[in-house]
């Protein structure tokens, strides 16, 4: 791991100072730009990556915190616009989650945000990201 986060919102705008990244393909990364939940949840992220060239493949850095209590985050590289989509499963093999999300080229951010979900008790879990024809399947731990 590299750098620490220190967030801060501003306006709905949740900024980074430093980031802390799982992958060295996210390493170069200085800004981040967040959309928010009406409850002041982020959602998603989009990163700066001002004069660094645009990822060539696609990548998906591993989820943290893990394990994780209410949210998790998962950096993304995209090479170019597209939809990724994401679901997640319990042990079970049973879907909790269904997200597809446009991004452009670019290094980004993905907050799952498991507040609204209280009902799911603590355990493993699988995320799925899919973009185009690759796939990426995690192991997430949720602790409560």
């Amino acid at each position: 791991m590299f750098g620490a986060i220190l967030y801060s919102v501003n306006g709905g705008q949740l900024t980074a100072q430093d980031y802390k990244v799982q992958r060295s393909v996210f390493t170069h990364l200085s800004t981040l730009s967040c959309t928010t939940s009406s409850a002041g949840h982020p959602l998603s992220c989009t990163t700066s990556s001002a004069g660094h060239p645009l990822p060539q493949d696609f990548a998906v850095g591993k989820a943290y915190p893990n394990p994780f209590n209410s949210s998790v985050v998962v950096d993304l590289a995209i090479p170019s616009t597209g939809q990724v989509d994401f679901k997640m499963y319990n042990i079970l093999g049973q879907e909790i989650l269904r997200q597809s999300s446009q991004f452009i080229a670019g290094y980004h951010k993905k907050i799952f945000n498991l507040q609204d979900k209280m009902n799911l008790t603590s355990g493993i879990f699988v995320l799925s990201v899919k973009y185009r024809n690759e796939s990426d399947f995690q192991k997430l731990i949720l602790l409560k």
